[in-house]
């Protein structure tokens, strides 16, 4: 809560990547620090979490997406920016894989 949250974008890719991290605490630890990113610098977060919600590993895919339902609840001028990026993200996967 002490640091502004734009020391915490330049090392998102490391937070995201723990986001399976086994211990509860550091997992809600976490879950602020990604919510408090995604309040502050959704375009610039939501990229990699899309990417990380549509994981092949379950648990990965599973808590990322209780992250985006927790920011939608909590920052509702999210959720058409969260549903555009998902859908976005899906046509693009169906693209890759027709080609």
């Amino acid at each position: 809560e002490k640091l502004p949250p734009y020391q915490y974008l330049v090392v998102f890719s490391q937070i995201i990547s723990r986001v399976c991290h086994p211990n509860t605490e550091v997992f809600a630890t976490l879950k602020d620090i990604i919510l408090k990113l995604l309040q502050h610098y959704p375009q610039q977060c939501l990229w990699m979490m899309i990417a990380v919600s549509k994981s092949t590993l379950k648990p990965r895919a599973y808590r990322c997406k209780d992250i985006l339902d927790t920011a939608k609840r909590n920052y509702t001028d999210l959720v058409k920016l969260i549903k555009d990026l998902n859908h976005l993200s899906d046509n693009l996967l169906d693209v890759c894989s027709y080609y």
